[in-house]
């Protein structure tokens, strides 16, 4: 094909895309996904596969799911939605943790959450591309605005089965009783909750298991002490 054949792909942004609107974006993902798929095909479709059905069944009525091979983007404008839905996700994922026999057969997950404008691919003009319009499932897929990279880039601190909250969406001004104020915000209730406080307990033995195989499971020896300790600082008021 002669390179004069080639035309610049078409997008006309101007007047195309929508106002963008405030909400909270939560990433979502399993951690060690590449070590796991490199190891077993089948562990690690168990692993991404059960942090989806998790994330669909729990999903909100405002909420919109953008899934990305391990994780997924959560979006939503209503706090108290994020809010359940992350305890309830993490809640199942902790269970499925906790009722699990074999260690080779667990996984660990984490999230991270930031507030701001973000543009669904949904709401953009299909008349900005004749090949969008002609694949609205592909546009409707897409998601831009910074909390979207805030909460990727945040996510590799918060903790193991954790959640991480940028600073974008911390409530410090407000009297809600509810309010985000923690950077590391806990899903489970404080010294009441039976499915946290026997994940602290089962953490000690997945952690020992990981240490004994570090080379065979490709996870550094120096990072499993650092996830111990952090999932033990998170877990503490359990």
């Amino acid at each position: 094909m002669n390179n004069t054949e080639f035309k610049p792909p078409y997008f006309e942004a101007k007047n195309k895309l929508p106002e963008p609107v405030a909400e909270y974006v939560a990433w979502l993902d399993v951690m060690g996904i590449q070590s796991s798929m490199m190891r077993s095909l089948h562990t690690a479709a168990n692993f991404i596969f059960k942090l989806h059905v998790a994330a669909l069944e729990q999903k909100k009525p405002k909420m919109r799911l953008y899934p990305i091979m391990d994780g997924v983007y959560v979006t939503t404008p209503d706090k108290e939605e994020m809010r359940s839905f992350l305890s309830e996700v993490f809640h199942r994922l902790a269970t499925c943790f906790n009722e699990e026999n074999e260690n080779k057969h667990r996984f660990l997950a984490k999230a991270s959450v930031a507030f701001g404008l973000v543009i669904h691919g949904h709401n953009v003009n299909s008349f900005a591309s004749g090949v969008l319009k002609e694949n609205e499932e592909y546009k409707n897929s897409i998601l831009l605005g910074m909390p979207v990279v805030l909460a990727n880039q945040g996510e590799k601190f918060a903790p193991p089965f954790g959640i991480i909250l940028h600073y974008s969406a911390l409530d410090m001004a407000t009297r809600d009783e509810k309010k985000w104020s923690h950077t590391w915000w806990p899903w489970f209730e404080f010294g009441n909750d039976a499915i946290a406080q026997k994940l602290k307990k089962e953490i000690e033995s997945y952690f020992r298991w990981c240490e004994e195989r570090a080379g065979v499971i490709n996870y550094d020896p120096a990072r499993i002490k650092h996830h111990r300790a952090q999932l033990i600082q998170y877990l503490v008021d359990a």
